[in-house]
């Protein structure tokens, strides 16, 4: 059972910014329902059990860090990504000294139920895989142009895009890693010096070893434009959260 989780919060979320260079913007600490997405999303690693919260700064880091000290319980560390403009890729890869056992993945822009981490973090991941929890209700997600669709078959991940035009599911942003995921991004790294996210969970794909996680019933939001932002707000509202 992993205990772990890791969120990268090293963009500048330009979509969201009144300004791109606004002195005062940091996506992370925009406030959802009276609390900073960075606040939820650490609340909901804490309720879905990880006791060791590891958030990735960027843009504007001093910032963000001064929100991690103010919300620290002694479970929060920061790690810095000073290549922050380049690809979400090198962020997580940033972290590859401070893990070596399986651990939660997310973003600051998200909004979900906390017992889909948890039940994540329950799993025994086998060596090598990567999890992704995938949401199946495929009429229900808001803005679904904006989702990054996933295509399960045969009980793994193939293509994942926001461009697919086939596809069953759509990526809820949250997963559960084993350490294999570095040496992936590593390998794209050696060859250009940067790497999306996605170019490693590829890698993992290719070996077959890419697996979906359905979240059910269960709710979660993307918070990536003004749009989002309502609907997660109302979400939130509806849950009395």
């Amino acid at each position: 059972m992993a205990d772990t989780a890791v969120i990268l919060a090293a963009g500048m979320g330009s979509r969201l910014a009144a300004s791109g260079d606004a002195e005062t913007f940091s996506k992370p600490l925009m406030s959802v329902g009276g609390k900073t997405l960075l606040e939820r999303t650490i609340g909901c690693c804490r309720a879905g059990g990880a006791r060791r919260i590891v958030v990735v700064t960027g843009f504007r880091h001093a910032l963000v860090e001064a929100e991690v000290a103010r919300l620290t319980q002694g479970d929060l560390e920061t790690v810095h990504n000073p290549a922050w403009t380049k690809s979400n890729g090198l962020s997580l890869y940033a972290c590859r000294d401070r893990l070596d056992a399986p651990f939660a993945l997310m973003m600051s822009d998200h909004v979900f139920d906390p017992s889909i981490l948890a039940d994540l973090l329950a799993l025994a991941p086998a060596p090598g895989t990567v999890t992704l929890a995938v949401d199946y209700k495929i009429a229900e997600v808001f803005d679904l142009d904006d989702a990054t669709k996933v295509q399960v078959d045969d009980g793994k991940i193939g293509p994942i895009s926001k461009a697919l035009t086939t596809y069953n599911a759509i990526d809820c942003g949250l997963f559960l890693c084993t350490p294999a995921i570095f040496a992936a991004l590593g390998e794209v790294v050696a060859k250009k010096g940067d790497t999306t996210l996605s170019e490693g969970m590829a890698i993992i794909g290719a070996r077959g070893q890419f697996l979906p996680f359905d979240i059910g019933d269960r709710w979660w939001q993307d918070v990536d434009t003004p749009e989002m932002l309502e609907q997660a707000s109302a979400q939130l509202a509806k849950r009395g959260l």
